[in-house]
């Protein structure tokens, strides 16, 4: 299962029966476990417009590890907090955009 989020509901639709996509404003999010193939859960966070704190609410019910990269996929070391099991925070020293992959 993968979802994609962005900031604000503005519409559902279903790619396939195994892929339902929630679109919102200016965020977009993924989650995808494959649990029968026996698959860890892991979370793609994607940062649309720059910031300088991004609150990362993965949902995987774990402290996952979490690497950051900006849109071309360069490494971005930033501080990451967790807040809980399924959020974390990740601060930069200026605003940035990019991915967060949580696994």
């Amino acid at each position: 299962m993968i979802i994609r989020v962005e900031k604000r509901p503005v519409f559902v639709h279903k790619v396939d029966a195994f892929k339902p996509v929630i679109k919102l404003e200016r965020r977009e999010v993924s989650y995808t476990t494959l649990p029968f193939l026996g698959g860890d859960k892991f979370f793609k966070y994607l940062q649309l417009s720059p910031a300088d704190e991004w609150e990362i609410n993965h949902m995987l019910g774990k402290f996952p590890a979490i690497s950051i990269v900006d849109d071309d996929y360069n490494v971005i070391v930033g501080d990451v907090t967790y807040v809980d099991e399924n959020k974390a925070i990740a601060r930069f020293a200026r605003p940035v955009t990019g991915k967060a992959f949580c696994n």
